[in-house]
C-alpha cells in the first residue's frame, strides 16, 4: 500500500504540528490567550497524544501487529518529531525557544495515547473512524 494513503492523516498532523511549532507568533503568546496559565502545556499534550494515536490506529489497522514492544518503537516517530520541533523553536524562530517542559508533555501524551490505544486497539468505533476516507470494503476487511 501506497505509504501516502497508508498514513494520510499521521502526515496531515505531522505538518500541522510542524506548520503550529514553527509559525511566528510574534504578537501572540501563549500568555496572551483568555484561558489559563500553562495552557500551551495541555495544547503540547493534545498534540501529540493525537498524533501518536492516529499514527498507532493508521499501522494497526493497516496490518501491522502491534503489541507494547513494537508500540513502543512506532512512539519513537512522534517523540523524534516533539524533539526535533523544540530544538527548531529554539534555531529558527525569533520569538519562541525550545522547552524542556514542553517536551515532557509531549512525551506525556505519547504515554497516554500508547496506553489508551492498546485499550480500544479492537473497538468497532475506532475501526470505522478510522477507515472512513476509504472505500466501504476497507470497513469489512478490518472487521
Amino acid at each position: 500500500m501506497n505509504i501516502l494513503v497508508k498514513y494520510h492523516k499521521t502526515i496531515l498532523v505531522t505538518a500541522t504540528i510542524i506548520f503550529l511549532s514553527l509559525v511566528n507568533v510574534q504578537k501572540i503568546t501563549p500568555d496572551d490567550l483568555p484561558l489559563f496559565k500553562n495552557f500551551d502545556k495541555v495544547v503540547h499534550f493534545l498534540m501529540y497524544f493525537g498524533i501518536t494515536s492516529i499514527f498507532l490506529l493508521e499501522s494497526y489497522y493497516a496490518g501491522t501487529k502491534i503489541n507494547y514492544k513494537i508500540s513502543i518503537r512506532l512512539d519513537l516517530f512522534p517523540l523524534f518529531l516533539g524533539g526535533s520541533m523544540e530544538i527548531l523553536q529554539s534555531l529558527l524562530t525569533p520569538n519562541r525557544s525550545g522547552d524542556w517542559i514542553d517536551l515532557l508533555f509531549n512525551m506525556t501524551g505519547i504515554a497516554v495515547a500508547s496506553i489508551v490505544f492498546h485499550l480500544v486497539k479492537d473497538n468497532d468505533l475506532i475501526k470505522k473512524l478510522v477507515a472512513f476516507p476509504f472505500r466501504i470494503s476497507s470497513v469489512e476487511r478490518i472487521k
